[in-house]
């Protein structure tokens, strides 16, 4: 059931930290992409295939650690994440070459990542009480948004000072103090166990809905996650400074805050899905704008316009779940969704990086992307229409409480 507001205050504080910290490493990688490519001698290709291997890691990692939440709680997750990120960036800072880097930062630090993210929101949508799950989700996910507004450039300047190595080793202790803080604050709900755990929901994976959705979250996310990993390094071809290329970064993280806490006023579940919608359709023309971008206020056009779409899409997809679906088994579904998010976080950043370093230009690779974003338009109009003839009009639809 859900919990007391003070409870359901105290996961939502402990979550948005625990998400601003992990995301701020993750999201803050395309910083360092541009240092490890001169050190290691690597393409645009490589170097963003480290970015995707990080991402696909976490993102199909929830599919396993959704339900070990729903059977042990958040708070050995959380440990987890917080033992498995150290680990990850202090491996990545003593990396001899590129393989070992791959290993360390792809395996180590996505698998902290996949530790903190499903659990963490799909714990806060089912304790939440309905009226006030949009709110409690889009508070929590906003951590995301904050971590890439901090991370990119708080990573800059330590790499500026420090260097790369030595700035990965102290983001490290950073992180290994401040989850374990996280696990310490977070409330657990009562485990179910025997006949009172819920089935796996094989039914929900089977139906038509699931797989349109779960198509259409792979062709979001190849446009949606690319420009982390390798905006950077395009804005370089253009002449911009490092330092404005990660402030770049992290305004996108800013701009997806206040498209996160919009859709908390997202009531309707047929509103939640045109709106799911809308988001990837801003992030299809916000990249047609990167495509013909030439100066910092052509990507700075671009950033605002794909951070309202990008912030939008991350807070709705699990209450688009929950209204297609239940919440009781919200982590297990929303894991499995991640896994789709997993292989578009690959093909995006690589897909592109090789393109442009195949044609020496990145305008065919980013109209890629565009045409990959309206295809996911079309995905996400089938799913509304298979959506709309199961949903009420109004009010909340599977809100109810967990048992």
């Amino acid at each position: 059931m859900p919990q007391t507001d003070n409870g359901v205050a105290r996961t939502v504080a402990a979550g948005f930290t625990a998400l601003l910290v992990a995301f701020g490493v993750a999201y803050g990688f395309g910083v360092f992409l541009p240092a490890i490519a001169a050190e290691f001698q690597s393409g645009a290709g490589q170097t963003a295939g480290l970015f995707s291997a990080t991402a696909f890691v976490f993102f199909c990692l929830g599919a396993l650690t959704g339900p070990l939440a729903e059977r042990h709680g958040v708070r050995p997750l959380l440990i987890a994440a917080a033992l498995l990120l150290a680990l990850g960036l202090f491996g990545t800072s003593i990396a001899p070459n590129l393989l070992a880097a791959y290993l360390t930062y792809g395996v180590g630090t996505g698998l902290g990542v996949g530790c903190v993210l499903v659990p963490v929101v799909g714990h806060v949508g089912a304790i939440a009480p309905p009226p006030r799950r949009a709110l409690a989700v889009g508070l929590v996910v906003t951590g995301i948004g904050l971590g890439t507004v901090f991370g990119a450039p708080l990573a800059q300047w330590l790499i500026g000072t420090l260097g790369w190595r030595t700035a990965q080793q102290l983001l490290a202790v950073v992180v290994l103090v401040t989850l374990l803080a996280c696990s310490v604050l977070v409330v657990e709900r009562p485990a179910t166990s025997g006949r009172d755990r819920p089935r796996y929901p094989r039914e929900h994976i089977r139906s038509a809905r699931f797989g349109w959705l779960w198509a259409s979250t792979v062709l979001a996310s190849t446009v949606l996650y690319t420009p982390f990993a390798v905006l950077p390094t395009q804005a370089a071809t253009l002449g911009i400074s490092p330092a404005i290329a990660a402030s770049l970064i992290g305004l996108i993280g800013l701009v997806s805050v206040v498209g996160r806490l919009v859709i908390a006023r997202v009531r309707r579940p047929q509103t939640l899905l045109i709106t799911h919608t809308a988001a990837v359709a801003a992030a299809a023309v916000a990249t047609l704008l990167w495509a013909h971008a030439s100066s910092v206020s052509g990507l700075a056009a671009f950033v605002v316009l794909f951070g309202l779409g990008y912030g939008a899409f991350i807070a709705l997809l699990p209450l688009v779940l929950a209204a297609l679906f239940a919440t009781d088994r919200l982590s297990s579904l929303l894991g499995l969704q991640y896994v789709a998010s997993g292989v578009g976080a690959v093909l995006g950043p690589t897909g592109t990086g090789l393109i442009a370093e195949h044609t020496g230009t990145w305008t065919p690779a980013l109209w890629g992307l565009v045409a990959v974003g309206v295809a996911a338009c079309l995905v996400l109009l089938v799913t509304v229409r298979l959506a709309r003839p199961q949903l009420p009009a109004s009010g909340h639809h599977n809100l109810q409480e967990v048992p």
